[in-house]
């Protein structure tokens, strides 16, 4: 009977520490460490779609990448970069363009995993044109 109690507290011990990682954290993710991880994340470009038309894209183009980092600013591989707003209730991100340029991007969150985001801009302040984003984390 003394192994039984023993073997379900090791049981039971067990479910409780597989949510953790070696260093006691959770294993579960945010969406906003989806999007930054620890400090900085980068996403490489893989196709977008303008007016839900697949766009075909050129070679510089995909070569285009963005690193969202942990004290909430950016950069892109064209130079540009600024400060981002991650609103995870809304499923938005707001970018204010500071450094290369200036302007505000807001883009809808419509998929977020540790490996791939997708973007649909829904103002760059011209109108509400329809360009979905794919990105895969480099």
């Amino acid at each position: 009977m003394k192994y039984s109690y023993l073997l379900l507290i090791c049981l039971l011990g067990s479910g409780v520490f597989a949510a953790c990682n070696k260093d006691g954290k959770s294993t579960d993710l945010t969406r906003a460490e989806m999007l930054r991880s620890d400090g900085s994340k980068t996403w490489q470009l893989e196709k977008m779609y303008v007016s839900d038309t697949l766009y075909t894209l050129s070679e510089e183009e995909l070569a285009f990448n963005i690193t969202y980092k942990s004290d909430n600013t950016f950069v892109d591989s064209d130079g540009m970069g600024g400060t981002y707003q991650f609103d995870e209730g809304a499923n938005k991100i707001t970018e204010t363009i500071t450094i290369g340029g200036t302007g505000k991007f807001t883009y809808n969150v419509e998929a977020l995993s540790e490996g791939n985001l997708v973007l649909r801009l829904i103002d760059n302040g011209s109108g509400n044109p329809n360009v979905q984003i794919h990105y895969r984390a480099k």
